[in-house]
């Protein structure tokens, strides 16, 4: 990550509480699809991530996020992992996501 100091005025990421998504049984890598629709989007700070599962996200390691944290809950549960909010990220979780594959 570059530290330029500019201040993003807003972020959009997939809110997989609005994605019809299925993982596949029986596949060697999980991976969550990478919808582009734009209703599939939502205000990244609002939502609720999980993290450390063992899924990919659609374009690689990723946190994944849901608007419903009940959702985002139960992903971490059934495909390990947990939950954060957004202002719990910070540039060392990105880090080891980018480093590692996974968190």
């Amino acid at each position: 990550m570059v530290d330029d100091g500019a201040e993003a005025t807003a972020i959009y990421v997939t809110d997989y509480s609005r994605v019809n998504w299925e993982i596949p049984e029986g596949t060697e890598r999980k991976k969550m699809p990478a919808p582009t629709a734009p209703d599939t989007f939502a205000d990244a700070t609002g939502l609720t991530y999980a993290v450390k599962t063992d899924v990919m996200g659609g374009m690689g390691p990723d946190l994944l996020p849901f608007s419903d944290s009940d959702e985002a809950e139960t992903f971490a549960e059934d495909y390990g992992g947990r939950t954060l909010g957004y202002d719990e990220i910070d540039r060392q979780l990105v880090e080891g996501i980018q480093m590692t594959g996974m968190g």
